[in-house]
């Protein structure tokens, strides 16, 4: 249960109303808290916060609580619930966005003009309570600026929510520090010079796009904003690709180079044997040949003590010599008379 989640808010130096037995309510506890979802309650009624009732005891199909929090229009903070909210609905995927690991919070706004131009729709208390409260929750609970979204960047299909009636690219820019407090200059059509928000020299690779660092509401900076951090997003994606692949691969080298090692001691090992066959193979056709050599002496000198005809079989001796590239020479006869 998120017990903890009022104290987070008031460290942050908000207002909070806890309301009743909040620290029991809920549909069992979070199983782990990874994304936070935006929401706004599309209620007409004015005042502070007309939709609590609903938000805490729910509707006719929808039972309670609907979010763990709520904000006002003073940027008063409702806690609700410390536990499992039903907010989410249909979603991408129930082990991200499911209501089991997401916080909910509904912001008063009447969800008129859904759009994605800005905070335009809400009050400039509400945007500047949102998201200094919104990044206590994500220091707490360990939660990337990714993972807060609107209910409709989350919901399937695609068009099935328009909550919140706001820009969830221009939200996430201010909370990763990309985008200041400039909204009233920019309304005003001043131009936002030297603002480290805005400086293209923090994307160095990017800066011939722009002749100088200044931006007005005629530049359409919510798109430019948009575009600096889709870019952002997806470099440190690859960047975390490519690390994760060389990783893998530095991981894989000694093995690979133990592989290769025996793969070439394996190869020196058949040449080696290759080699000495070989030379076994020669020494035997010479020891062969020495022994032919003896035989053919001792048989021509013998039948030619004994005067014998050796003419036939002298004719075999010489296919046996031409055979064998036996020379003459290397024929040694006796010379002893019979």
């Amino acid at each position: 249960m998120l017990t903890d989640i009022a104290t987070i808010l008031r460290k942050a130096n908000r207002t909070v109303v806890e309301e009743p037995s909040w620290k029991t309510r809920g549909h069992g506890a979070m199983s782990s808290v990874k994304d936070i979802i935006i929401h706004h309650t599309a209620d007409r009624a004015t005042g502070e916060y007309p939709s609590l009732r609903i938000v805490q005891d729910g509707r006719t199909g929808l039972s309670s609580p609907i979010s763990q929090l709520g904000l006002g229009s003073s940027a008063k903070w409702y806690v609700i619930a410390a536990g499992k909210a039903y907010h989410a609905g249909n979603n991408k995927g129930d082990s991200i966005f499911g209501n089991s690991n997401v916080i909910g919070i509904e912001v008063e706004s009447k969800g008129t003009s859904a759009d994605d131009l800005g905070q335009t729709h809400w009050l400039e208390v509400q945007w500047k309570s949102y998201v200094q409260d919104v990044k206590a929750l994500q220091a707490t609970y360990g939660i990337p600026t990714s993972c807060v979204i609107g209910h409709r960047e989350a919901a399937v299909p695609a068009s099935r929510k328009i909550d919140s009636n706001s820009s969830m690219i221009e939200f996430r820019a201010v909370l990763n520090n990309t985008l200041l407090s400039t909204r009233n200059q920019v309304e005003a059509n001043q131009p936002v010079k030297n603002n480290p928000a805005f400086t293209i020299s923090n994307f160095p690779r990017l800066d011939h796009l722009f002749p100088a660092n200044t931006l007005t509401a005629n530049d359409n900076h919510v798109d430019t904003i948009g575009m600096f951090e889709k870019l952002r997003e997806t470099m440190i994606e690859e960047g975390k690709k490519t690390r994760e692949s060389f990783d893998q691969l530095k991981e894989e080298m000694p093995q690979r180079n133990n592989a290769y090692e025996q793969e070439l001691s394996n190869l020196k090992s058949q040449v080696a044997m290759l080699y000495n066959q070989l030379a076994q193979h020669d020494l035997v056709q010479q020891e062969t040949m020495i022994l032919i050599t003896s035989i053919i002496q001792v048989i021509k000198s013998g039948m030619k003590k004994k005067g014998e005809d050796i003419e036939a079989f002298s004719c075999m001796m010489d296919e046996l010599m031409s055979k064998y590239h036996i020379n003459s020479r290397d024929l040694k006869f006796c010379n002893t008379k019979s």
